[in-house]
């Protein structure tokens, strides 16, 4: 009987939530609802169980809302040029946590990228070789949430980065966020938290050096 009346909470569980999540996203039209849904809510899920897999069902399912809501909340910043930027949620490869809020004295920029991305390649570098010359000025998040650890550090061995902070975005939040469909992406974010730029797509290192200079 406990069996059964378990099976019966998990199916309105995952039918309350898959109606809810659907509903949404048909309505603000932030994610590609096939691709993206079910990878982060198993994704979520996984982590309600490891987590709070000692608590009851109904308390795991409750913890387990808190962190559905959040993640709503997040996709619906909005991130157009003249936006205060949304909040980025990433941590760096020994898994601590980055806030733009801790870099308010300085122009940010936010490159999208993934390993193999042959645009990224050229730019990441350049990025980390420009803060040579402006590192007083800038600071550079390299956010990736596509590949494994592993291919992220072969990535900033192969290329010895210095400079640029390279995250791993939590789940694909800051990748919702930012609304990135095209890789490499850039977003150019002023000392007073919004928005001046967005480069998509390859785009020569000159011109993109020259748009970064203008905020100097």
């Amino acid at each position: 009987m406990k069996l059964r009346a378990i099976k019966q909470a998990n199916f309105l569980w995952h039918k309350i939530i898959g109606k809810f999540f659907s509903d949404y996203f048909a309505k603000f039209n932030r994610l590609n609802f096939t691709l993206h849904y079910r990878a982060i809510y198993l994704k979520l899920r996984a982590a309600c169980g490891l987590f709070f897999g000692k608590f009851s069902l109904f308390t795991s399912r409750a913890y387990c809302a808190l962190f559905l809501a959040s993640f709503v909340i997040g996709c619906n910043s909005s991130a157009n040029i003249g936006d205060v930027a949304p909040e980025i949620s990433a941590k760096t490869m020994q898994q601590t946590p980055v806030k733009l809020s801790n870099f308010a004295n300085k122009n940010k920029i936010l490159l999208f990228w993934s390993y193999g991305c042959a645009g990224c390649t050229k730019i990441i570098p350049a990025l980390d070789d420009f803060l040579d010359r402006y590192g007083a000025d800038f600071e550079v998040f390299a956010i990736n949430s596509y590949n494994i650890d592993e291919d992220i550090f072969k990535f900033t061995r192969e290329h010895k980065l210095r400079n640029i902070l390279v995250l791993k975005d939590d789940f694909t939040l800051t990748f919702e966020r930012y609304e990135v469909q095209f890789l490499p992406m850039i977003v150019v974010i002023g000392r007073d938290g919004k928005i001046v730029q967005k480069i998509i797509g390859d785009m020569p290192w000159e011109s993109i050096e020259s748009r970064l200079l203008s905020l100097l």
